[in-house]
């Protein structure tokens, strides 16, 4: 199980500074990825043995931040980099992108789509938030500060078209509701810490958050079935990594209905799996 199936290489002039790799988002197109270096997209299938590399994707003029696949639209891939640029992609027609959004805020960026509504997606820059719909021709249709600290990452809600979180340098992950052209503040939940990334739980009401500190090497699973609307309790804390966890993601598990495994990997170069049990979110009986 510790011997790769395959292995991808290109070679690179150019040093490499950032490296982003993604699964499709689609199961029927499980069988793609895409990695991200500087300021360059590859799009691979791993099915093909012959030339698994399908597509380039090349125009940003600084080193790519983060890219999304669009679950809705299997060709689409949404690119932004440090500018504050996005690029809207059809792998299909690589030489160029479809459509550029641009973000009155510059800095580090990370971007995703709506879990539900296909033209949707958010992004974030430095200490904005904003709202875009592909159907608008660029134009920006939301945007609200939604820090006074970094922000570094966000997560659409996996059971509300119009909620979502965002997470950084401030030790809070506030939740935002963007059901119409403002964007409305929802609460915020205090951490010891930084959070670096913070997500929703694929099961249940909750969330998982890692810090940004070395010295909060841990994994929280938060419950929102509190009876309060502004409130979080902490109902599982997993520990196992030796430095800060880097990225984490959710794993069904094919034993059991109800467990879902948390996968993470960390700066201590451990791979490390728990298994979570859906009844904390009390989803179990669901």
């Amino acid at each position: 199980p510790f011997e790769p199936v395959k292995r991808l290489h290109r070679q690179s002039k150019s040093s490499s500074s950032q490296t982003i790799v993604q699964w499709h988002t689609n199961i029927a197109h499980r069988d793609y990825l895409a990695s991200s270096t500087n300021k360059t997209i590859l799009v691979w299938n791993l099915e093909s043995s012959a030339r698994p590399l399908e597509a380039t994707l090349q125009h940003h003029t600084r080193v790519i931040s983060d890219f999304a696949w669009s679950a809705f639209a299997p060709s689409t891939i949404l690119s932004t980099d440090v500018s504050g640029i996005i690029l809207e992609w059809d792998v299909r027609s690589p030489r160029k992108p479809q459509q550029a959004y641009r973000s009155p805020m510059n800095g580090i960026s990370q971007l995703e789509w709506n879990r539900f509504d296909e033209f949707s997606f958010a992004s974030v820059h430095e200490t904005v938030l904003n709202i875009w719909d592909t159907r608008m021709g660029g134009k920006l249709l939301s945007s609200t500060t939604a820090s006074g600290q970094q922000i570094y990452g966000l997560d659409w809600c996996q059971t509300s078209r119009h909620e979502l979180l965002t997470c950084g340098m401030d030790k809070s992950i506030h939740f935002w509701n963007v059901g119409s052209s403002h964007i409305a503040h929802i609460a915020a939940v205090p951490t010891p810490t930084p959070v670096w990334r913070a997500r929703f739980t694929p099961f249940g009401r909750g969330f998982v958050s890692i810090s940004r500190s070395n010295d909060d090497p841990t994994l929280r699973l938060w419950s929102l079935e509190a009876e309060e609307s502004d409130a979080a309790d902490l109902v599982a804390v997993y520990y196992g990594h030796r430095g800060a966890v880097r990225s984490f993601s959710w794993r069904a598990s094919t034993k059991k209905q109800d467990a879902h495994q948390l996968v993470s990997w960390g700066t201590d170069g451990h791979l490390l799996v728990n298994r979570v049990d859906s009844t904390y979110l009390g989803a179990g009986n669901k």
